[in-house]
């Protein structure tokens, strides 16, 4: 009966429309109409016979409610709706998926309002509203796959400001980093600055305070496209401290440049393959 019911309502947007619709309050078949789009009160009695008779609504012709039932199904039904929509966004199935875990993986669709853009390829040194945005925050967590210029500016100077920025990044981009802006580096750890290594990680995202997310991943064809997912509402800055957690639960803190790097192979952290 249960999959009955949920095919009843998956297949049929009169039939969702009509539940939402009651959620929000009581309502006559005339409004329902209304609400549907349909012409007459006839044409949308059916559905909702449907739903009294699987026990998601209820009440006369005068006026219709949505049982304790119905709400209960619609809170199970949300979460579906919202991934489904997600995967309609070509930009979940064009890039690799493997650096995000499952159970974040399953909550793709609290990302639903982020937009997607294309970023600048000198992106730190062309965004004033997102150097701006890290210049008056009051934290920046993030993790990296691959390095931006302007970095190894713009970190030291946060930092140095007394703004809690912590970074996750792989072993080769710290190498990079260390190799190259060095004394930079050392400016950035000295003022509070946190550096963690993740072996594994493969995706490049930031959270500042604020209420700025943003995402982005290889292609599946191992390509880095400058197209990032760029929200700011409060799901998205949820979903991206729950992966910032993820990765530095399992991470390896630098303290300084002298810190030893430990190798791969006793690396602590596993990120399973999403197909």
């Amino acid at each position: 009966m249960a999959d009955g019911i949920l095919d009843m309502i998956m297949s049929s947007k009169k039939r969702k429309q009509i539940l939402f619709l009651l959620e929000s309050g009581p309502r006559t078949l005339s409004e329902i109409k209304e609400h549907c789009g349909v012409n007459s009160p006839s044409e949308i009695f059916p559905r909702v016979k449907e739903l009294i008779e699987a026990g998601l609504v209820m009440g006369t012709s005068d006026e219709y409610r949505i049982t304790r039932l119905g709400i209960s199904l619609l809170k199970h039904i949300v979460p579906m709706l919202d991934f489904t929509d997600a995967l309609d966004k070509p930009y979940w199935r064009k890039h690799d998926l493997s650096g995000i875990p499952d159970d974040l993986l399953s909550r793709i669709g609290d990302l639903n309002i982020c937009k997607v853009m294309r970023e600048e390829p000198e992106f730190l040194e062309s965004n004033e509203l997102f150097i701006n945005a890290c210049l008056n925050a009051t934290s920046f967590y993030g993790g990296a796959h691959i390095f931006f210029k302007g970095w190894e500016t713009l970190f030291p100077v946060m930092s140095k400001r007394g703004i809690p920025v912590e970074i996750i990044t792989t072993k080769k981009i710290y190498n990079k980093i260390k190799d190259v802006h060095n004394e930079k580096l050392e400016t950035y750890l000295k003022h509070g600055g946190k550096m963690y290594i993740a072996f594994g990680i493969n995706v490049t995202f930031s959270v500042i305070s604020g209420g700025i997310f943003q995402l982005s991943a290889n292609t599946t064809t191992g390509l880095y496209d400058h197209v990032i997912m760029h929200g700011n509402d409060a799901m998205a800055i949820k979903w991206g401290n729950d992966l910032f957690n993820y990765y530095k639960e399992n991470a390896i803190e630098i303290k300084s440049t002298e810190s030893p790097i430990i190798p791969e192979s006793c690396s602590r952290i596993l990120v399973k393959p999403s197909l």
